[in-house]
C-alpha cells in the first residue's frame, strides 16, 4: 500500500503457502500497523456488503391470477415501475404465453422455470417484499370488489370518448378514481378513530342536542370528536347508549368527562325542580265485592192466599173468584 510505504504479499491461487488466507505486510513497524488497520477495515466493509447483498436477495412468491397481471403492470409498465420504486424490490412477472419471447430479453433466463404462470416473484429485503406483497394483494382485492357493467356504444362514438391520445378517456377514469380514493380516505379515517361508549339518561339527550343541533355541534367542534346518539326508529337499540369517536384518546376522554358532568347537573336540576321520583308500576287495588240487594215479601211476590186470606168457614175456591185471582182478568177490568 503506497499510502503507508509498506510491501504487501498476497498468496496467489497456486501459492504453496501454509495458510492461503495469510497476507504478509513488511515495512516500518508504525507503517505496518497502520496498513494492517486499513486492511482490516476494508475486510469488514467487504463482509458487510456481502451480508447486505445476501439479505437483499430474499425471494417472495405471490400467487396472482394471470388475468390481473396486465392491470398490475399498467400502461407501458407505469404501475409496476411505481411499485418497484416505492418498495425498492425487483418484480418478475411470468412471460406472456401469447407473445413470442424477444431474443434480447435476458430477464427470462434468470426467472425460476419451476414456478407456475400465476406466480409473481419479488426480490429484495424481506420487509420490503412483504410490504410490496400486501400492496399487490390490496390492488387485487380492490379490483375484485369493483362492480362491472357493460354498455353498448355505437363504434362511431368511440373516438370521441377516447379523445386525442386517450385524453378524454383518462379524464373520465381519473375523475371517478379520485372519487373512489376520497371515499376510501373517509373510511380509513373513520376506522382509525378512537371510539368509546357511555350511557347517558335519555332525558338529557334533547338538552345535549339543543335547538336544531346547535349544542351538539358546539361540543363536537370544541373537543374535535363525533357524537352518535341512539336512533329512535331502532327498537333494539339501547336508548341510553352514546358513542364518542375522535382522532386521539385525550379528546375523547375530555368530551366524556364533560358529558357526564353536564348530565349530572341536568338530572340534579330535574330532581330539585320537579321532585323527581323513580317510576315504578304500582299494583292496581282489587275492586270491592258487589253488594247484592234482595227484596222480600213485595206485593207482586205474594200469592192470592197470602194477600187475601180466607175467613173462617169460607171456601178457598169461592174466595178466589176466578182462575186469575181476586183481581180478576186484567182485560175485563175497567
Amino acid at each position: 500500500m503506497n499510502a503507508h510505504d509498506v510491501n504487501i504479499k498476497v498468496p496467489g491461487k497456486g501459492s504453496e503457502s501454509a495458510n492461503p488466507d495469510e497476507i504478509t505486510v513488511t515495512g516500518v513497524p508504525e507503517n505496518v500497523e497502520a496498513a494492517i488497520a486499513d486492511i482490516l477495515e476494508l475486510v469488514e466493509g467487504y463482509n458487510k456488503d456481502a451480508e447486505d447483498k445476501k439479505l437483499k436477495m430474499f425471494r417472495l412468491d405471490v400467487v396472482v391470477d394471470p388475468k390481473y397481471h396486465q392491470r398490475l403492470i399498467g400502461p407501458k409498465g407505469s404501475e409496476i415501475r411505481t411499485l418497484r420504486e416505492r418498495h425498492n424490490v425487483q418484480i418478475s412477472f411470468p412471460p406472456d404465453s401469447s407473445k413470442a419471447p424477444r431474443p434480447d430479453d435476458k430477464r427470462r433466463d434468470v426467472r425460476d422455470p419451476n414456478v407456475g404462470p400465476d406466480v409473481i416473484i419479488l426480490t429484495g429485503y424481506e420487509h420490503d417484499c412483504e410490504a410490496c406483497k400486501e400492496e399487490i394483494l390490496g390492488v387485487i382485492a380492490a379490483i375484485e370488489s369493483q362492480v362491472t357493467a357493460e354498455i353498448e356504444l355505437d363504434p362511431r362514438y368511440h373516438p370521441r370518448l377516447i379523445g386525442q391520445r386517450g385524453r378524454n378517456l383518462r379524464e373520465v377514469q381519473n375523475k371517478y378514481h379520485a372519487c373512489k380514493e376520497e371515499i376510501l380516505g373517509v373510511i380509513a379515517a373513520i376506522e382509525s378513530q378512537v371510539t368509546a361508549e357511555i350511557e347517558l339518561d335519555p332525558r338529557y339527550h334533547p338538552r345535549l342536542i339543543g335547538q336544531r343541533g346547535r349544542n351538539l355541534r358546539e361540543v363536537q367542534n370544541k373537543y374535535h370528536v363525533e357524537i352518535r346518539l341512539p336512533r329512535k326508529d331502532d327498537p333494539n337499540a339501547n336508548p341510553s347508549l352514546v358513542v364518542v369517536a375522535g382522532k386521539n384518546e385525550e379528546d375523547v376522554d375530555a368530551c366524556i368527562d364533560f358529558l357526564r358532568n353536564e348530565e349530572e347537573d341536568y338530572m340534579q336540576d330535574i330532581i330539585e325542580r320537579y321532585g323527581y321520583m323513580s317510576q315504578r308500576a304500582e299494583p292496581t287495588p282489587a275492586a270491592p265485592p258487589a253488594q247484592v240487594f234482595e227484596i222480600r215479601n213485595a206485593p207482586w211476590q205474594l200469592t192470592d192466599e197470602e194477600q187475601f186470606p180466607a175467613f173462617p168457614g169460607e171456601s178457598r175456591q169461592a174466595s178466589s173468584g176466578s182462575a186469575h185471582g181476586v183481581w180478576g182478568n186484567r182485560a175485563n177490568r175497567v
